[in-house]
């Protein structure tokens, strides 16, 4: 819901009221404060008084209260407002034009502070201790350097078979493959690029030393990646 402040309050940053005794509604009020700038204020509403005592008496238990441009929103209307005040702008405009979203989206919120008990143990469950925005640091820094092992592995196993796999007398010479799509290219009188038909950078160059040295340089970005230094290039060179 959105209503207009009293005159005599008129804070000079947009302030978010929440009730400091309902941990679901701190752990959102966390949530918000990380995804906003320092422009916003959060503070529960038993430190309001001492904070602002001009501040309207609302039923601050009952829903989040949201201050800005002498306007006073609660409700799902305060999270959008929130929302809003950060740049993402497309809930309230919804909540403003459709009145169906509006009702809908203050009965959810309605049905969730009812049960804030309850929502606050499927947060714990799923998110642990706190609501903050994952940041993936743990997870990324892991997969970085498993796909660095893996990758390591890979190029260094192939790289010490190459000579005899497809090198100039291996089994399937890497250099006859390329000259075979060459000339299938041209003899069909194929209206396709020879990148395309075999995606390689041994077009460049088709001898053993060049075949040495793009394993020996996707073994050693596999190496770079696995120790964390310059990780996304290390990915680059090891994927081209």
């Amino acid at each position: 819901m959105t209503g207009y402040n009293k005159k005599q309050f008129r804070p000079k940053h947009p302030v978010m009221v929440w009730d400091g005794e309902c941990q679901f509604c701190k752990l959102c009020a966390d949530r918000f404060n990380s995804l906003a700038n320092d422009d916003i204020e959060f503070i529960p509403f038993q430190d309001l008084p001492n904070k602002f005592p001009n501040a309207p008496d609302l039923d601050y238990k009952k829903s989040v209260v949201f201050f800005i441009n002498n306007q006073t929103y609660t409700g799902a209307a305060a999270v959008f407002s929130f929302y809003n005040t950060i740049g993402k702008k497309w809930p309230m405009r919804l909540y403003d034009r459709f009145k169906i979203f509006s009702k809908i989206s203050e009965m959810f919120y309605r049905f969730i502070a009812n049960k804030r008990r309850l929502f606050r143990l499927i947060v714990n469950a799923f998110w642990g201790s706190n609501f903050l925005p994952d940041t993936y640091k743990i997870s990324g820094w892991i997969y970085g350097r498993l796909l660095g092992l893996v990758g390591l592995i890979a190029f260094f196993s192939f790289w010490i078979q190459s000579d005899l796999l497809i090198g100039s007398s291996g089994i399937v010479p890497f250099e006859s493959d390329l000259k075979q799509v060459e000339g299938f290219i041209t003899t069909t009188n194929t209206d396709i690029s020879k990148w395309f038909a075999r995606p390689t950078i041994l077009w460049f160059s088709q001898t053993d030393l060049w075949l040495d040295m793009v394993l020996c340089a996707g073994t050693i970005a596999c190496i770079l990646l696995l120790i964390g230094f310059v990780p996304h290039i290390s990915i680059a060179i090891s994927w081209v």
